[in-house]
């Protein structure tokens, strides 16, 4: 996955909620997460489910 910003703030803690989301539903899966940068984020990223919800 990727953050909006390599100095996120909440970088950390975003990690772990996605950790544990997974594990909520599937308490058998290994979850790692890897933060990646390339490519840089952009809103065009969004899928459009996702515009949906933020009203874009």
């Amino acid at each position: 996955m990727t953050l909006s910003t390599p100095a996120c703030p909440l970088g950390d803690a975003i990690v772990m909620n996605v950790k544990q989301s997974i594990q909520n539903v599937h308490p058998e899966f290994d979850v790692a997460v890897e933060i990646v940068f390339t490519p840089p984020w952009n809103a065009g990223l969004i899928s459009e489910k996702g515009k949906l919800m933020l009203g874009m």
